[in-house]
């Protein structure tokens, strides 16, 4: 039969084994070897947030602490040796917020930073006040009043004050001050409870945002072009990367 007899064709050749001319016309050179810069340690947290929503490197609140310091905020360790009635200031990733239907609308939320967790108490006035702080925030800080019960520790919250911006700055290189308001950086009242308001300095509590408006869902967020959409896109890609466990 025809077919039987037909050779299979041989298979295509480097033209470099074959012709000599073409292998003497390509330029053979050795590549340089690059460096590249360290990442810096803010976006290697970032990078295990993203995959694994934590960090074995460095917490990201120790790497802002310098400017929570300077913004005479505590760890949350520290909330055990704070006598009750006083006045403190804590911040922290927002891990979860509850709800319970039998607390009569207060909100309970738990706050972690680098030592450990505190845990917030928000009356239904101050929730209304702050709503958007309190259901958008990923970094809180939060002023307020500690109280004990047993081994539990709450601080009541006075002032919040959403600090999710301060994420982003975890991916430059400097994690200094910069940036960091410390117009609330005024002394606090002597241990011991005050009748008197916290010194302030500017609007603690966020008024400015119109918080009787109703708050728009992230996907529902602008994306337009513009400064302000790509500092509201960057924090609502901090919200993903650093998500809270919300329950009712």
């Amino acid at each position: 039969r025809a077919g039987e007899h037909q050779q299979a064709s041989p298979p295509p050749t480097d033209p470099a084994l074959t012709n000599p001319a073409y292998e003497s016309s390509v330029e053979y050179r050795d590549e340089p070897n690059m460096e590249l810069p360290p990442m810096p340690i803010g976006e290697e947290v970032i990078n295990d947030y993203t995959a694994t929503r934590l960090s074995l490197k460095r917490h990201p609140l120790a790497l802002l602490r310098p400017g929570f310091n300077k913004m005479r905020h505590i760890q949350a360790e520290e909330l055990a040796r704070i006598k009750v009635g006083s006045f403190v200031r804590v911040a922290g990733l927002v891990i979860g917020r509850q709800r319970p239907g039998t607390a009569s609308g207060v909100i309970f939320m738990t706050l972690e930073d680098e030592t450990g967790v505190a845990n917030i108490v928000v009356w239904p006035k101050m929730f209304k006040r702050n709503r958007k702080v309190v259901l958008r925030s990923r970094l809180l800080s939060v002023a307020g009043k500690v109280e004990k019960e047993g081994l539990v520790i709450h601080v009541i919250a006075a002032r919040l004050i959403d600090m999710t911006d301060r994420l982003i700055d975890l991916g430059r290189c400097d994690l200094s001050l910069k940036g960091f308001d410390t117009r609330f950086a005024r002394p606090m009242p002597a241990m011991g409870y005050s009748t008197r308001p916290l010194a302030t300095g500017g609007n603690f509590n966020n008024d400015h945002l119109k918080l009787d408006v109703p708050v728009t869902p992230p996907d529902e967020a602008s994306t337009s072009a513009g400064p302000d959409s790509r500092t509201a896109n960057k924090k609502l890609t901090m919200h993903r990367i650093f998500p809270s466990r919300d329950f009712h």
